[in-house]
């Protein structure tokens, strides 16, 4: 609950005007009516060279593991791939605590897409027993999944996930989630096809250890096959360096006070888009000297609760979600648009509108938005339950009565315009 209040108090008033307010209407498929104790998804939603949405759904609740669906936009039909990921990592969720989310982007590489696991139990016990995060594997031609075991002890995916695809390597960020545990976040690189593991080492030793988790959501694998990431809460650039196989940190690589990329998206072999403090950014490692002259500004952002943002890009337009807080006297509720914008025009700006579904509900965040390139987004994320939904579908969560859904929403017309 006390998340909810801080983020309300702290909302950043939006120089972006709407030409024509109205709503995002969206259709969802509700997941809790498939795994009834999930609330919320955080990252994990993916457009697959087969044409089909990959993604998952997520839980705090203890016992409840991850499950996997896929998308057809032919048909319109979402199938349930996989009902408990635990069980595809070769766990026993009546012994070990679930594997209750995937947290992390999901890659893809040579037929297969690849993705993190997450624990679900946030109770003492659940974080000091917790097995570690996997890295899966799915063969999207067969149906087959591949785990590819813990990648560190008692340490979990939270959540960065990145490829090099040119070498077939995948990197895989753990960090401790325990208070009691002394460790610290490590980088690894995990060879595809052996399933070889090498640690790279500790990215930054943890400031304070008594706090659970240290996120770095993004990782951005150049052609290099150099590994940049960034910290929540700060501590500079980061960078693995594919030949040294070390990690180096930069203190004074950041543009303009940023202290991390809320969202990293991939543009080339060397340029990255990254959402961070002042709104979008290139990230062009080729310019790098140690220095923020690596970045440029492609377009200010000052649209309400930008830090929970979510990114994707379609084409040549990249998207993102607002998140304002309305006023006590109002409900207290959180408004959420969806934004896009020309990445060759970034005054190319259109306001698709209040997303909202043909049901009546609204979201409380959209944890990941992606694209099929023809102007159909696709979310997945948390919304306020419907009053019929409460005692048959929703999860209180913060204190909120809430259910997880996929969305689809076609905002082709309005770009083609």
């Amino acid at each position: 609950m006390a998340t909810f209040f801080v983020l309300c108090m702290t909302p950043v008033i939006s120089t972006e005007k709407a030409q024509n307010e109205h709503t995002a209407k969206v259709t969802n498929h509700i997941l809790n009516k498939r795994v009834r104790m999930l609330d919320g998804q955080w990252q994990g939603t993916y457009v697959a060279s087969d044409g089909n949405v990959y993604f998952a759904g997520g839980s705090h609740s203890a016992g409840v593991g991850a499950p996997f669906f896929r998308y057809d936009p032919k048909t319109r039909e979402v199938k349930t791939l996989c009902q408990d990921i635990t069980l595809i990592c070769n766990e026993d969720p009546n012994k070990t605590p679930t594997q209750g989310k995937v947290h992390s982007e999901i890659i893809e590489h040579k037929g297969w897409i690849y993705f993190g696991t997450h624990l679900s139990d946030y109770s003492k016990k659940g974080r000091d027993t917790y097995t570690g995060g996997h890295l899966v594997g799915y063969e999207m031609a067969t149906g087959k999944f591949r785990d590819y075991g813990i990648i560190h002890p008692n340490q979990t995916n939270y959540s960065g996930i990145g490829l090099d695809s040119r070498r077939g390597k995948i990197y895989f960020y753990t960090t401790p989630f325990s208070r009691t545990s002394e460790g610290d976040p490590h980088l690894y690189r995990i060879d595809i096809k052996s399933g070889e593991k090498k640690d790279l080492g500790v990215v930054h030793p943890r400031p304070d250890k008594t706090k659970t988790g240290w996120a770095a959501q993004h990782l951005f694998v150049d052609g290099r096959g150099d590994c940049w990431l960034t910290l929540h809460g700060g501590q500079g650039l980061f960078v693995a360096r594919r030949k040294a196989g070390k990690i180096e940190q930069y203190n004074d690589a950041m543009p303009e006070g940023a202290s991390e990329w809320y969202h990293a998206y991939s543009l080339s072999k060397y340029r990255a888009l990254a959402l961070m403090d002042k709104g979008a950014w290139i990230f062009d490692t080729k310019k790098f000297d140690g220095t923020p002259k690596c970045y440029s500004l492609l377009k200010e952002i000052t649209t309400p609760g930008f830090f929970f943002s979510a990114l994707a890009v379609d084409g040549d337009r990249f998207y993102w979600t607002d998140r304002e807080c309305r006023p006590k006297e109002k409900g207290g509720r959180y408004d959420l648009h969806l934004w896009s914008a020309s990445l060759k025009d970034p005054s190319d700006t259109i306001n698709h509108g209040l997303i909202v579904d043909r049901e009546g509900r609204t979201p409380w965040f959209i944890g990941a938005i992606v694209s099929d390139g023809k102007g159909r987004v696709y979310m997945t994320g948390r919304w306020y339950a419907l009053e019929s939904e409460v005692n048959r579908l929703a999860v209180n969560r913060h204190g909120m009565q809430v259910v997880v859904a996929f969305s689809e929403v076609d905002v082709s017309k309005e770009i083609a315009k």
